[in-house]
């Protein structure tokens, strides 16, 4: 119970922050992706390793690089999934409540 009130905390503060973002702060403008596969090499071999490469570009005009292995890429995923699935539910939660106030 308390975790689900804690949780329920943060993701109304988030929600929150989201909807009060100013133009001039820095955000996730674009976003480029590459998929490199590792065939092999010298030391190893045969090897077949996934790599995704991200190239996020932010309105500052500067540019965050991230390089994942295919674990990292997948638990990266499951995590903004279930976090985008909270926030829906908490904006649909906060709507309900303010309809029925209305």
């Amino acid at each position: 119970w308390y975790q689900r009130r804690v949780r329920d905390e943060v993701l109304d503060a988030v929600l929150e922050r989201i909807n009060t973002v100013k133009n001039d702060e820095v955000v996730f403008s674009d976003l480029d992706w590459r998929l490199d596969v590792i065939l092999s090499n010298e030391s190893l071999g045969k090897v077949l390793q996934p790599e995704v490469n991200m190239k996020m570009s932010l309105s500052d005009g500067g540019t965050l690089d991230l390089q994942l292995s295919q674990q990292e890429f997948h638990a990266l995923r499951q995590s903004t999934a279930r976090t985008l699935f909270e926030l829906c539910q908490l904006r649909e939660r906060k709507f309900m409540q303010h309809s029925a106030t209305s």
